[in-house]
């Protein structure tokens, strides 16, 4: 069985969808070596690329303009696979085509298991490009209904997938994510002491880690900081030319909380893991996510996790940690789990991510991989 694989973008600085591409592809090689790769990153390197096994998808037409950048990329791979996907396909004698994004050819015989991680631009258009609430709402259903398998990200996006699209629910297969527990572990507290005084942090600390998108609610957290203690900062990572970073800067301005928040941008995964495990108290407000990367990693390292009680986060944090409901206040939670015993809270955190596991996702997408092509399922 030759294994397509479709990978738009390899990012530098993966995270979110990025993560996911690196850990389940670099695996699924590792398990089944017999791949083609298509992408639009054709010199990205990585240990589990071959060179001799990647093929750069068409160029742009669109004028190289760098305000237009995404634009030009979204082009580029729509024409791909809407056209010449099933020509390259064919020709390299691929026999089913995985897609670990939320894209897939509209044309073509070779049959396609496409992932969907979430329907955020439908429940949240406003924290999205129109072009992208447009392709979400026009595009992936005709992906969708193309395809022969399609593996949901978690039983919430199973359901919006169903409501939204109307799939035929036995074509999809709940498949979650797990951790990469060689970097998501309880850290020493000199690994946590050499992290904290590079980025400068002091006393206690509550962190988030992702993106400043609107639906992130990162305005919830940064009020109830204004009812804890001032020994206790805000410490959010992520890059900060992701979604609505100048807005969050102007609410914290305008909260006169300057000094007790830290905005470090992108750190490494492995500073991460130590940032989590020194983190009083992991905090995700979101409104709305598919899985919940970043409370599993969280969890993994020991962290108490304060999450929002929306969509699939009370799947992924369960009795690991704190869900709120909307409307509970977020500053008297914070401060009940800042007062309450962290050893507690971090074992229940540590046992709850033990129920997520990348080889265990990865071996029921190859399995299901095999599954499609023995049936001649297209």
């Amino acid at each position: 069985m030759r294994v397509g694989l479709y990978i738009p973008l390899l990012d530098e600085r993966p995270a979110g969808v990025g993560v996911y591409i690196e850990e389940v592809c670099s695996r699924l090689v590792a398990l089944h070596p017999d791949v083609m790769i298509y992408t639009g990153s054709p010199n990205a390197k990585r240990a589990w690329i071959d060179p001799s096994r990647v093929r750069e998808f068409g160029r742009s037409a669109l004028p190289v303009v760098p305000r237009l950048e995404g634009l030009r990329r979204r082009a580029r791979r729509l024409r791909w696979l809407g056209s010449t996907a099933k020509h390259d396909l064919q020709r390299d004698g691929v026999d089913v085509l995985f897609s670990p994004v939320q894209e897939g050819p509209l044309l073509g015989e070779v049959p396609t298991v496409m992932v969907m991680h979430d329907l955020t631009a439908l429940k949240v258009p406003e924290a999205y490009s129109r072009a992208t609430v447009w392709q979400t709402r026009w595009v992936v259903p005709r992906m969708l209904a193309r395809c022969a398998r399609v593996v949901a990200v978690s039983q919430n996006t199973r359901s919006d997938l169903l409501e939204a699209f109307k799939l035929d629910p036995a074509r999809i297969e709940v498949i979650g994510e797990g951790c990469d527990r060689a970097i998501f572990r309880p850290r020493s507290a000199a690994d946590i002491a050499g992290v904290r005084t590079r980025l400068g942090i002091s006393g206690r600390y509550l962190l988030y880690a992702g993106t400043f998108s609107r639906h992130k609610n990162l305005s919830s957290v940064a009020t109830a900081l204004l009812q804890l203690p001032s020994d206790v900062s805000l410490v959010l990572v992520g890059r900060k030319d992701a979604g609505a970073y100048a807005e969050f800067e102007a609410l914290v301005r305008q909260l006169g909380l300057t000094s007790r928040v830290h905005t470090p941008g992108y750190v490494t995964r492995d500073e991460l893991a130590v940032l989590m495990s020194g983190a009083s108290v992991f905090v995700y407000p979101s409104r709305y996510e598919g899985f919940g990367l970043a409370p599993l990693e969280a969890m993994a390292c020991g962290a108490p996790v304060v999450a929002s009680r929306v969509a699939s986060l009370p799947e992924v944090v369960g009795e690991g940690g704190r869900l709120l409901t909307e409307g509970e206040a977020w500053g008297p939670a914070l401060q009940a789990v800042l007062e309450s015993a962290r050893a507690e809270w971090s074992a229940r955190a540590v046992s709850q991510s033990n129920r997520f596991h990348w080889h265990d996702a990865v071996a029921r997408v190859l399995a299901l991989l095999h599954d499609v092509v023995s049936r001649g399922v297209t």
